[in-house]
């Protein structure tokens, strides 16, 4: 069984653009990122928001929904980004 123990932490600093709009080759940028970032092979996208199943796609990793209602945490990146402190 995997804990969160077995996790390994990533933290990216890139400056990548946040919405698809933003820029024609945005899944591409993002995978590169995240193959970049990780090293490895990935397996799994966790998700709570509807990008992860596109991302999951792009990086050819099966993805896992996770409280896509926003129920369990009611928050947001969006909202965290918006204002750290109060979340």
């Amino acid at each position: 069984m995997f804990s969160a123990a077995d996790a390994r932490v990533v933290h990216v600093t890139d400056e990548n653009p946040q919405e698809p709009h933003e820029h024609r080759d945005f899944w591409k940028i993002w995978r590169g990122t995240v193959e970049r970032a990780v090293g490895e092979p990935i397996d799994f996208v966790f998700a709570s928001e509807t990008y992860g199943e596109k991302l999951a796609e792009v990086l050819e990793a099966n993805f896992v929904a996770v409280d896509l209602a926003l129920e369990l945490v009611p928050v947001s990146g969006t909202a965290i980004r918006a204002a750290p402190l109060r979340h």
